[in-house]
């Protein structure tokens, strides 16, 4: 079964991501209209269920619904949300799970009204990163940037968010823009493949490939996706060359999504994580114990525009 994803992707990244990784019957109703765990959602927990588990509350139908889709069980909790929001009624937390599983089904004009009415509410920043994602996924890099940045006021140290927001601007060709939140990303979760791979292609696109390429070693990203890296921000340096002479041009490729163990699509940069080097603060020449030199950190001045 397919999977969708939780990250935005480069267009080179799901192949490498591939290579990368790699029931029981409902129980008897305990009282009249008592919800009820699905093989799927037993399934989706992440401790073994008893044979007779029910979900008697709100909250707790809530937290199986978002453990469903950590699994990438998108249409089954849509299901399972309908069920949900019969038994006790939508609220704020269900709507949101349900924009979130229709956009990763690719029902994108579903799931913006159901953000667009969290506007405002409690719910805000998450709903802004969802119409950020949507706008991404329309191949608006530039509105999915906006609202991406409204979404960082709300919640300034989601490393996901900041992977997101920082790809949108690299595909939007801005990078002085782009700079500052993959290196938050990679400082705050060094163990994140798809943070290393942007911030490994910014330093390509923005003049910085040795240090790229050490930081790439430092991150222990594997030769085959320190090759698409590269692969890559040639790609992007190319067509930018190209579009120099001629009138401004949409930024061109598509977006994928991408399910870290489970994308099947082709791909376009993610790697393998693993225990990681630090980013290294800028211009601090520091000594490691090991014979490696850490790889400075990319430099604000190369990073620009580069059509």
């Amino acid at each position: 079964m397919k999977k969708e994803s939780r990250y935005l992707m480069l267009p080179l990244a799901a192949a490498t991501m591939a290579l990368l990784s790699g029931c029981s019957s409902m129980g008897n109703l305990l009282g009249q209209n008592q919800p009820v765990l699905s093989p799927a959602a037993k399934a989706a927990a992440d401790r073994p269920l008893e044979k007779e588990a029910v979900v008697d509350t709100q909250d707790t139908y809530l937290a199986l619904v978002k453990q469903m889709q950590s699994k990438s069980l998108w249409y089954a909790s849509i299901a399972h949300l309908d069920a949900l929001d019969k038994q006790w009624g939508a609220s704020s937390d269900s709507r949101l799970l349900r924009a979130d599983a229709l956009r990763q089904v690719g029902q994108l004009s579903a799931a913006i009204p159901i953000y667009q009415g969290l506007l405002g509410s409690a719910k805000d920043g998450a709903a802004r990163y969802g119409l950020g994602r949507v706008a991404a996924e329309q191949g608006d890099f530039r509105s999915a940037a906006l609202q991406m940045e409204q979404a960082r006021m709300s919640n300034p140290v989601d490393s996901r968010l900041l992977t997101d927001l920082g790809y949108a601007y690299l595909r939007a060709r801005d990078l002085n823009a782009a700079r500052i939140p993959l290196m938050q990303a990679a400082q705050l979760n060094p163990e994140d493949a798809q943070a290393n791979v942007n911030l490994s292609l910014f330093m390509m696109v923005s003049g910085q490939s040795a240090q790229a390429e050490e930081f790439m070693r430092q991150r222990k990203l594997d030769a085959q996706t320190q090759q698409l890296v590269k692969e890559q921000a040639g790609e992007w340096l190319r067509t930018a060359s190209l579009a120099a002479a001629k009138p401004a041009v949409a930024p061109t490729g598509k977006v994928v999504n991408l399910s870290r163990p489970e994308m099947k699509t082709a791909p376009e940069a993610v790697a393998s994580s693993g225990k990681s080097a630090e980013v290294p603060e800028p211009a601090a020449a520091q000594e490691v114990p090991t014979a490696k030199k850490p790889a400075p950190e990319p430099e604000a001045a190369n990073a620009r525009r580069w059509w």
